[in-house]
């Protein structure tokens, strides 16, 4: 059987943000999934510069990679997003995985068994206007890859909340400093 998923606006409905994440909601109990939701409504609220369009969660699951050979569990979620002014974002968006990637980079404390993916997700604007694309252009959206490793599923899902909470120190950070510059309006 093929399900659909519909695709759920969370800018008009933050309260459908815990109930339509469908990879995360199995694991709701967990902490770590529970910071994720707090992530995603963070990222949404009045006072973020942020709005996400994609997440997924892939379960706990043996690690046969060869990344963290010690530890026999895996798991991870993943998020995109970006800066709500999205002509800022093309013009800055190189400026902003940098700033992401440094921030992790120097993110404390420093946790054994998790690891952020950072990445970028071209996007290209169509303009269906006069202007010949000046007012549509090329855009990069910002994801993310929270991994978590242990050798027990708890473990495994305390990592991956360890790359989520850096995720959010990180994102704060750069968000407070785009408000902060006036940059945004």
């Amino acid at each position: 059987m093929i399900q659909t998923r519909s695709f759920v606006d969370f800018l008009k409905h933050p309260e459908l943000i815990r109930t339509s994440l469908e990879d995360f909601i199995p694991f709701k109990n967990q902490l770590a999934v529970e910071r994720f939701f707090e992530l995603v409504e963070w990222m949404l609220n009045d006072d973020s510069p942020w709005e996400t369009t994609e997440s997924k969660f892939w379960s706990p699951v043996r690690n046969t990679g060869p990344a963290f050979p010690d530890y026999s569990v895996i798991c991870s979620g993943r998020l995109v997003f970006f800066c709500r002014n999205h002509l800022w974002q093309s013009r800055h968006s190189d400026w902003l995985f940098s700033r992401l990637l440094e921030g992790l980079l120097r993110h404390k404390p420093v946790v054994p068994n998790a690891c952020v993916g950072v990445f970028t997700v071209p996007t290209l604007f169509v303009s269906l206007s006069q202007d010949q694309g000046k007012t549509a252009p090329l855009c990069a959206a910002l994801g993310v890859r929270c991994y978590g490793f242990g050798n027990t599923e708890d473990e495994a899902f305390d990592g991956f909340g360890s790359g989520v909470d850096a995720v959010r120190t990180c994102t704060q950070q750069i968000g407070e400093m785009l408000i902060a510059s006036g940059d945004l309006v």
